[in-house]
């Protein structure tokens, strides 16, 4: 997007980021007017590609961290020493290829001593050293009022899995809130 417009990759890079990332229609537009101030053809040229292909609030929460989706290109890649293969090679290459890909990642799973990934591991880890510094009121047993560092109160609701800053529904994995 920077060589497209003018504007320093920062400034223009973490505004997109955010509209990008944002929970909330709200913030989201509030994102895109930022960057509308630094250039109103970016809003143009980002309606013409689609935000529900790039943003995970329009898109909707079904998406989870995949914003884009081209097998094709990502199979092509890999086995571009068999495309001059005969159709019965191409196919038993192909099915060589995914027994391959299955047991390296079963090997790989029963090493896991959890049953969370090592990336959503340690975004845990994370989100539970950010939660700390909150405070929490319970309502009743599975709803809690959540004071963020910034005095901003969030509602968690954990029967509903859903939390008022819309992490938790828009990512399918618990916000900072409903970890504190």
């Amino acid at each position: 997007m920077t060589h497209k417009f003018r504007g320093s990759a920062a400034t223009l890079g973490w505004k997109f980021k955010a509209a990008y990332m944002a929970a909330t229609v709200k913030e989201y537009d509030d994102y895109l007017s930022m960057l509308d101030s630094e250039n109103s053809r970016i809003r143009t040229w980002l309606d013409k590609i689609g935000a529900n292909t790039w943003s995970k609030v329009i898109s909707g929460p079904k998406r989870y961290n995949i914003m884009t989706s081209n097998c094709v290109e990502s199979m092509n890649k890999v086995n571009v020493c068999a495309r001059e293969y005969s159709v019965s090679k191409l196919v038993d290459f192909l099915r060589e290829r995914m027994q391959q890909w299955f047991t390296e990642r079963k090997d790989k799973a029963e090493k896991t001593s959890t049953i969370l990934t090592r990336k959503c591991e340690k975004r845990l880890v994370a989100l539970q050293a950010e939660a700390t510094r909150m405070k929490v009121k319970p309502s009743c047993a599975y709803e809690f009022e959540v004071v963020d560092s910034r005095c901003t109160s969030f509602v968690v609701n954990l029967n509903s899995r859903s939390c008022t800053c819309g992490h938790f529904q828009l990512d399918h994995f618990v916000c900072v809130h409903a970890v504190a």
